[in-house]
Parts: structure tokens; sequence; C-alpha cells
């Protein structure tokens, strides 16, 4: 029934007219219809009063919710205007209506265009990366962990277990909601040299390294978490010898251990391994008082004394999510955690509380650190060509602000440098997952030259595509490297605007300031790009505030190539075509400049998603004056195009070119015939469209054959020419051929049956051949048949001999080139005699019926320019006759 189905799409083609191929001969040609075709079928337990942990050590997770990250709306492909409507130009807006009313038109124009900004809508959950975590003990409940994290590798060690839960509430916070898989290293030890038992903990180089060693290499950027610390401030170490930091880089070590520590911090750091920990609580003293930190803790301050950690360094500071009708605040009921003080320029703030199984809440930094890892190590999922620097700059960017009113509506936090209490802000995690908020320098190092780190370069790889989905803002600017592609699809305000040197780069509403295209780079604008804003850099732009007085004059600069999308996109200065550089615009495409167009050599290349009938113009750029020439125009497909600058505005002819003429003349006869015939469809076509009759579905399949390159159409024409259908005829004749053949030798035979003293005799025989279906210009095959048949001879008489004979054969044909392949079984039952005749005259004859089944398969062409496999089963009878009469001459018959 499927086979029948797609034979009747086939034949009821949407097309008015019938593509027909006819060759003949032993090639085989034929007739049929085979134009594009539409394919088928497509409750929290009541909190106890929290305990405040007094110095930052290990604990024990909860199981995890399923993990979800915030998944991004499923992207829809950018739709946009399919015609380019008669819409007035430049100049006749200018010739009735001043400057800001101009602005105002074409802003409002653009509005109201159609097209669909496009998210990312990978769902992923952390399943393909993983955290390294260092603390107290995992060992006692290894089976426990095991079975309730699963995708959990814990250590081995040898040595006096810590008897503390600390690290499961660390796994706990870690694992919220998302699939995170964990190598967890026990460094806890029973005796914390004061007496105290299941305080203490000892990191090592060894267990470093082994963790180290369990990360897939092909993870990027590897996250370690890390919530312990010795409780001293950073600030207090920068009077102290190089032996005291060393021994507090490996409390409870030698100071030899501390450096080699150091020198995996230093070495690791260059690799993008990125080092997450909690900046400190409160500490008790001798005298049993709370001592406060306005500093965080030594470790998590490490690169205060050694700048080069900066860059994959992270210390996360403990605040409450919610105080009564306030967010994001140190704790006031209690001793507030410690602040980041001199650690502020790589200091975040998280949630510092987790519930453990019995309903306790923990408050603490140690429990804020692992959902900053979490978060990093999620970004990094999500961007895996960041640096371990850049996933820093993306969870520093996108935090909430801090110490606000419920109440607040605008709670996203817009600095430049961070804070000594907060550092940069509240993580966010659903805000990072779209991508950098802001393009300005993170670093301490650059703090009075930040100019000098203020470029994010967005490296991509080929054929990878990413989304900056936040409205980015900074001092700074973007440079796109790699051969990927980067989606902008908020309104961006960062001041330095925008370099392409390699890959793609689509810009989808707001780029405030200037973009340079390198040679080997390429720009998209879609409907909704304006290029040139005016906005203070260091604030995000608010859509609903958004005016076309302030689209101001901000030059695009192409040495490369560049490609419109829509009808409505805007520069706002200048548009400079160098020398070697392209602008790709589709025919219904358009883009106004408000300041000029300077061709400086540059192409245009035009194509179109419609189909084209024998000549249309249209405006596809406009300027206030445009200059230059243009170095050449060239039309995609089966078109032909020109363009001319004409008072400011460049329009372009585009009409379709003959397919006959298009295919050119090397091509075989056969691609020729079918050409011929798609250009009595096109001729049908183009008076279809003049009179408004034209529906959607020819009009789809005309500009699916006039988008095809060359060579494409010439591969197109194999698989539209049908030959194979007459070839496969020629086929079973053939096959016919071969069984009369040996049926015929039967009977002249037969006097050797007649002169014996037998009756009747049966008699079988097996038949094969090769050869080769071909004709100039057209597809050719190598056949094979084989089979073989049976009978039963009688005498009636002495002069008369009588017999049935059964035949099965099998006969395959390949075809060269998009012809396809053809397979016909064959059976038959034949009555065959022979008659002695007075004076040595004979005649002899059979009557013979067949049944056969052919099956012929090809690529079939749809509408969309897509290939499918078309079987088709054909079942024929066939009756053959066969007379002889003759004479035997002596010895010789």
């Amino acid at each position: 029934m499927r086979e029948r189905i797609l034979k009747n799409k086939l034949i009821l083609i949407a097309l008015s007219a019938v593509l027909l191929v006819s060759c003949g001969g032993s090639g085989g040609g034929g007739s049929s219809s085979n134009a594009p075709i539409n394919p088928g079928n497509n409750v929290s337990p009541i909190p106890k009063k929290p305990g405040v942990e007094d110095k930052i050590n290990p604990t024990n997770p909860e199981n995890a919710v399923n993990p979800s990250v915030p998944t991004p709306s499923k992207p829809s492909k950018p739709t946009n205007p399919t015609n380019n409507v008669k819409r007035e130009s430049l100049e006749e807006l200018r010739a009735r209506m001043d400057e800001t009313k101009v602005r105002e038109f074409i802003f409002n124009e653009q509005n109201n265009s159609i097209e669909n900004i496009p998210m990312d809508s990978r769902v992923l959950n952390g399943d393909k990366v993983k955290v390294g975590v260092l603390d107290g003990d995992f060992i006692n409940k290894k089976n426990y962990l095991e079975n309730k994290y699963r995708n959990i590798e814990i250590l081995e060690r040898d040595h006096n277990p810590k008897h503390s839960n600390h690290g499961e509430l660390v796994l706990k916070a870690l694992r919220e909601k998302n699939k995170l898989g964990i190598i967890a290293g026990s460094i806890g030890e029973n005796d914390d040299f004061s007496g105290r038992e299941g305080t203490a903990v000892i990191p090592k180089l060894e267990t470093y390294e082994k963790v180290l060693e369990k990360f897939n290499p092909n993870q990027k950027v590897k996250v370690f978490s890390q919530s312990w610390g010795v409780p001293e401030t950073i600030g207090s170490y920068i009077w102290k010898s190089e032996e005291e930091r060393m021994r507090a880089i490996a409390p409870g070590q030698t100071s030899n251990e501390g450096r080699k520590i150091l020198d995996f911090y230093k070495k690791e750091v260059k690799k993008d391994t990125l080092f997450v920990w909690a900046n400190g609580n409160t500490l008790i003293n001798n005298q049993n008082q709370v001592v406060l930190f306005n500093d965080a803790y030594y470790q998590g301050g490490l690169p205060y004394l050694y700048p080069e950690l900066e860059k994959g360094w992270i210390t996360v500071v403990g605040v409450k999510k919610r105080d009564g009708n306030m967010l994001n605040k140190h704790y006031t009921d209690t001793a507030h955690l410690a602040y980041p003080g001199n650690a502020k320029w790589w200091a975040i703030s998280a949630d510092a509380e987790v519930i453990d199984s019995k309903g306790v809440t923990h408050r603490g930094s140690s429990f804020a650190a692992p959902r900053v890892a979490k978060a990093a190590a999620l970004v990094a999922e999500k961007y895996d060509w960041m640096t371990a620097d850049q996933v820093r700059q993306t969870l520093f960017t996108t935090t909430d602000r801090t110490n606000i009113d419920e109440n607040e509506t605008y709670i996203r936090n817009i600095v430049t440098e961070p804070d000594e209490k907060y550092g940069w802000g509240m993580l966010n995690q659903e805000r990072a997952l779209k991508g950098p908020g802001a393009f300005i320098n993170i670093r301490r190092q650059y703090q009075y030259s930040p100019s000098s780190n203020n470029v994010f370069k967005a490296d991509i790889p080929e054929n990878k595509v990413s989304y900056f989905e936040n409205d980015i803002f900074g001092d700074g600017g973007l440079e796109k490297l790699g051969k990927g592609t980067l989606h902008l699809t908020g309104n961006n305000s960062y001041e330095r605007g925008s370099v392409v040197k390699e890959g793609t780069l689509e810009i989808h509403k707001i780029h405030a300031n200037q973009i340079n295209v390198e040679n080997k780079g390429t720009l998209v604008l879609h409907s909704k790009t304006i290029i040139g804003y005016k906005v203070n850099s260091n604030t995000v732009i608010d859509e609903k505030e958004v005016t076309a007085s302030n689209i101001t004059a901000k030059n695009l600069d192409n040495k490369g190539t560049v490609k419109v999308i829509g009808t409505t996109a805007i520069i706002g200065g200048d548009y400079i075509a160098h020398l070697g550089s392209k602008t790709e615009m589709d025919f219904s495409s358009k883009v106004r400049v408000l300041g000029k167009i300077d061709m400086q050599g540059g192409a245009i290349t035009l194509s179109s998603n419609r189909y084209t009938t024998l000549r249309e113009t249209a405006t596809i750029m406009e300027a206030s004056t445009i200059q230059g020439n243009i170095a050449n125009v060239e039309a995609q497909g089966m078109r032909k195009a020109n363009v001319e600058v004409k008072d400011g505005k460049v329009v372009a002819t585009l009409s379709r070119q003959n397919p006959v003429e298009y295919i050119g003349e090397n091509a075989e006869t056969s691609s020729k015939n079918v050409a011929e015939n798609v250009e009595k469809v096109f001729k049908d076509l183009d008076q279809k469209v003049l009179s408004g009759t034209a529906t959607k579905e020819e009009l789809a399949m005309g500009a699916t054959l006039q988008k095809m390159s060359t060579m494409g159409f010439t591969s197109a024409t194999e698989m539209m020419s049908g030959e194979i259908y007459a070839s496969a005829q020629a086929l079973t004749f053939s096959q016919a051929q071969n069984v009369n053949r040996d049926l015929s030798n039967r009977l002249a035979g037969l006097d050797n049956f007649k002169n014996s003293n037998k009756d009747s005799e049966v008699w079988f025989s097996v038949l094969g051949s090769g050869g080769k279906l071909r004709r100039d210009g057209y597809a050719s095959a190598d056949t094979r048949v084989t089979g073989g048949q049976f009978g039963i001879d009688t005498k009636f008489n002495p002069t008369t001999t009588l017999g049935i004979a059964m035949n099965y054969s099998y006969a395959k044909a390949n075809f060269n080139r998009y012809a396809g392949e053809s397979k016909s079984n064959m059976v038959g039952v034949s009555f065959y005699a022979k008659q002695d005749l007075p004076y040595g005259f004979y005649t002899a004859g059979r009557l013979g019926l067949s049944n056969i089944s052919s099956k012929v398969e090809r690529e079939l062409l749809t509408s969309t320019g897509d290939t499918v496999t078309g079987k088709i089963n054909h079942h024929d009878k066939m009756l053959s006759a066969y007379v002889e009469i003759g004479k035997k001459i002596g010895w010789f018959t």
C-alpha cells in the first residue's frame, strides 16, 4: 500500500506539466511523471534552629531531585516575511518628513516585523561533566552515597577516616536538581591537634592528583569544590613568611607539601581548572567569643598573594536567601559569615543553608560553595568551549542584587566592580546558563587598566552553535573566533562593539556599537537588528524604553561576509564593503542604512527562497548616499542577477535561467530532455503567477528546483528522468528471450527423442546470461539473468511429438547515476509440439503463458529538495506464441 501511495504521488504531481523523457533500444527509455514530490508523514520538615559552623569543614548529602537544568524554550527557526513588499524608500520618507520622524517610521516598521528570536533548545542536566569534591569523609557511608547518587566515584584511602557528615551535606547542596558526576576525595582526620574530635582536614597533593585523573580529558573546565580552609584572614598573610604560607596551604603537614600543592594549583589553573572555595564563617576563640571575619579565609583568598591563580579561583560568600521580606543578605539574627574583603574580585554570594535528613538546618559558606561549583560545571557543560575564566565571568556578570526587598521589580545586579561584603552579587544559575551578562574586566590585576582585559573572546569550534541570551552591558567588547556560530539574542549595550574574526556572529536585536567583520568572518543581520544605539554602556537596555531617537551612527565595516535575513534591519551609521567582501542578500530581504553605503569593490550575492519568474526587481539596500562600485553580482541557483545604484538605493533584478542553458552543453541527453520539460513547467508556472492561480505547492516545487546548484540540478534530472521504467520492460523481454531460446533448442533436438524407443522423456535445463543495457546519453545498466526449466516430451504418433514445460527465471539490472535498480521474477508454462510432414518438411510451435513480478527502486526528489527511495512493484502476464516451418536437408539438419 505504501509503495502504491508513493507511486500515486509520482503520478499526481502538483505541477501542471508532465516531465517526459523517452528513449528506445536496448538502452531502455520510456516516459514518466517525475517532478518533485511532497513526501508523506512528522515539605520540608519544620526546621529547627540552625547551628552555625565555626569552622569550614566537610558534611553529608540528601538525595537529589530528578535533575533538570533550566530548560530554554525550543528555538524556532526565524520566520521572516517572504515578500519584499512595496514600501516607501528613505528618499521618499525624507521628502515628506524630518529625520526624527523618518527614524520613528522605520523603527515602527521593524517593531511590526515578524521574526521569532531563537533560544537554545538543549536540555542539559550535568550528566556529561564531573565535579571533584575534596572534603572530610565519604568512606564511612560509601555504599549509601553510591546508591543515592549513582554517578559518584568515591576514592579509597588507607588512613583515619573522619567521622563527620559535613561532606554528605556538601554533596546534597551540589546535587540539587542535576545529575552532575562526582569524584569524591576524603581528606578529613579525627584529630585537629587541639583535642577536639572530627574537625581537621589535611589536603594532600596525592588526593588532588587522584581526583584529577578521574576527569574525562575532554572536559575542558574541571571544577573542584572545596568547603574548608584555614580560619585566618588572607590579609594577615601578607606579612607572613613563605614557610608559614606553605604550611597553611597543607595544614598538619610540611611546608614542602604545601609548596607542591601550590605548584599544582598554578599548573592546573593554566589548564582551565577552576577551584571553588568556601569563603569562611565565624570562629569561637579561647574566651568563647565569636570572632567575625571581614576578609576571606586563607584558601579562598590565595590569589591575593599569588595573582596568577585568580583566573581559576572563586571564593563563595554564604548569605541568607530570604530573611523576612528581604532577600540575599548577610545574617543579622546571628553573626554574619565571612565577608570576602581582599578577595572580593573573585567572590560571589550564594545560599548558605542546607537541611539534613532529620530536618535540621545547617548554615555555612561550606554549603554555598558547592552551589557555585554546580553552576560553574553546568555553564561549562553548556558552553563547552569556554575557558575557566570565561565561566567565572559568566557567573560574576549574571548575579542578582543583594540586600533587597522582595517587592523589588528589578533584581539583576548591574555592577562593573565587586564589593567587599558580597563580591559580585548573588548567584543566579538560571541567568548564568544564558551566557555572560557583561563584557568587563573581572580580574583584580587589571583593576586600574580594565581596557586590557575587557574583550570577551568567544572561540567557538566548527559545527558548534551557541546562544548568548542575556542583555550584555559593559565597557568591553566581543571578539568572535573559531568557525562555529554565536547568536546574540538580547539588547546589547557594551561599548567596544564586536569584531568577527572567524566563523559566524548573528545579531537578533540591538547592537549599540560598531561591528567589524574580518575576511574569514560572517555576520548575519536579522529583522530586529539595530546597529548603533545611544545608551550608557554600563546599563542594561530596557526593551520597553527603546526609542527611534536613540538610534545612532555606528558603522558596519565588512571585509568578510554580511548576510541579511528579513526586511527591516537597520544600520545607524555607514556600511562599508571592502574589496573582496561579500554582501549576501535574499531577494526578499532589505537593509536600511541611515548613513552612507560605501561599496569599495565588494560583491553582492543574491538568493531567493521563492520561485523566480522571468523578471523581478526589488530594492535590497538603501542609504542617504551610495558611493564606490560593486565588483560583481552573483545569483545562487538557476537565476540571473543584476544590480544598479540609483537615488540612494541598490535595486536588484532577478530572473530565472532556462534549465537547458543552466545544465550546460555537456550534460547527458536524458538530462537535457528533462531540463527541456522543466522549462515547459516553468513557462506554465510563470503564467499562473501572473494570473494569480499558482498554488503554494507549485511555487514551493519551482523554488526547490531553482535553488539547486548546477551539479545538484544535474543529479535531480537523473532522478526525474524515469528511464528505468522503460528499461525495466526491456529487461523483462530479455528475460523472456532467454526462456524462448532455451525452449527452441529443445524443439530442435526432438528428432533424437523421436528416433529412440522411448514413449516419453523428462528433461531439464539451466539458463543464464549477462549483458548490458546501454544507449548514448542515457543511464546504462549491467544485467544478469539466471533460471531454468524442465519438461516432459511424449510421442503422440510416429510423426507427432507433444510436450509441456515449466520455467522460472530471475533478472536484475543495476543502473548507473540515479536511474535506480530493477529486479524481475518470471514463472511460466509452455506447450509445444513438432509435426513431421511429407518430403522432409516439418512444423514446430510453442504457446506460452508467463507471470512476471517486477520491482523498481529509484531515488525520488521531494518538494524540499531532499531525496527519498521509491519502490514500485508491477505484475504482468505475457502470452507468447511461436511457429516454425522447415525442411530437413540431409545431414545438415
